[in-house]
């Protein structure tokens, strides 16, 4: 536990004495960081993080397939051809396989955000998805050539070819990623209008805590419709059929919902300018987390879209006031809160789910 809590106190304390003049003096700053937030991943033991030794084995054996599943994503089949010819080591696999799930998330953050420091305490903090880098080796790296994408994206049309190349890339991956290309072609041409924005979010809010809605039917309807939708229903079933509590509690369902809707609204209410592409993302994923919330294993298809919260929330609260100032601190705390609840749990030895803990490196 000890490096994740040191990791957290240090990014705090470097935000705090930094936010005010980031952009120029903190920049080396943010480089330390990132080195540290990579490390941590890349040289870690192949028994920190759940599914790390599936992903070893699948790299050590890859004619049966990534946990015995025959129809791995070709990107990823091909990603371990390739590191297995140049170097058969399984630490040098997750090596370069952090380098290549974290550099879109730093790249990102770095081209996109005002405040580094911040993004990066807001992407290890939030949401797992931090954590998630330990056992979600596949679909990070996904994540991370789907934010390659969307910088490009929004760019501009002389950048187009780029993004569709890492969109690619990021559904060679992992197919779940392919949901976000509709939404991004549609809401890109929808004008947000703030009210019916605040009657979405809670409207959803209100969905997910009712837990009337089947999230089964909606999902395999959209991915059949891209010849995937009963592959990926089975999948995540596979995976919630090993969860010890398959049916989410109401105060589970709460303290994830209600901060991310929050904080949507927060935005909503704050924002100048609601038709900004990064923030009507950010604002669908929160809406799509709060309807699948009853589906335990969800977040692994709203995380493309929530993700965007590490600089959504820093490009809207840039002003230098108190009132930006307790607003990620509040934040900060719920989300540090959160997270140290997590790893204290995992001291449980009938914990089952992405185990971080206790971490080792590999030497």
């Amino acid at each position: 536990m000890t490096p994740y809590i040191t990791l957290y106190l240090m990014l705090i304390c470097s935000f705090l004495i930094t936010w005010k003049r980031e952009n120029i003096e903190a920049k080396w700053l943010f480089g330390f960081f990132c080195i540290i937030v990579f490390l941590l991943p890349a040289l870690r033991d192949i028994s920190v993080g759940t599914d790390t030794i599936n992903y070893i084995h699948f790299f050590q054996h890859p004619t049966i397939g990534y946990d015995v599943r025959a129809n791995t994503e070709y990107g990823y089949k091909l990603w371990n051809s390739i590191i297995s010819y140049i170097w058969n080591n399984k630490h040098f696999f997750i090596f370069t396989s952090a380098v290549l799930s974290l550099s879109g998330v730093f790249f990102f953050i770095y081209k996109r955000s005002p405040y580094r420091i911040l993004s990066l305490l807001l992407f290890v903090l939030v949401g797992h998805f931090y954590l998630f880098q330990f056992s979600g080796m596949r679909q990070s790296i996904s994540i991370s050539f789907f934010l390659f994408a969307l910088h490009y994206y929004i760019k501009g049309k002389d950048y187009r070819l780029i993004a569709i190349v890492f969109y690619i890339l990021s559904i060679s991956f992992h197919t779940t990623v392919l949901w976000c290309l509709p939404v991004i072609l549609i809401v890109e041409r929808i004008k947000f209008d703030k009210k019916w924005l605040y009657i979405l979010l809670w409207s959803s809010f209100i969905i997910g805590l009712s837990g009337i809605l089947n999230y089964r039917l909606l999902i395999s309807m959209f991915f059949e419709v891209v010849g995937q939708g009963i592959n990926v229903i089975n999948r995540y079933d596979s995976y919630t059929d090993s969860l010890s509590d398959v049916q989410m509690s109401t105060y589970r369902i709460l303290a994830d919902m209600t901060p991310l809707t929050l904080i949507g609204t927060a935005c909503i209410y704050y924002v100048k300018d609601m038709n900004g592409l990064l923030l009507k993302l950010f604002i669908i994923g929160i809406f799509t987390n709060n309807m699948i919330i009853t589906y335990p294993i969800g977040f692994r298809l709203v995380i493309y879209l929530v993700i965007l919260i590490i600089v959504v929330v820093p490009s809207i609260f840039q002003r230098k006031d108190t009132t930006s100032l307790l607003f990620y601190l509040l934040i900060i705390l719920y989300y540090l809160y959160k997270s140290y609840s997590l790893l204290v749990v995992q001291y449980s030895s009938d914990f089952i789910g992405n185990k971080v803990i206790p971490y080792k490196m590999f030497f």
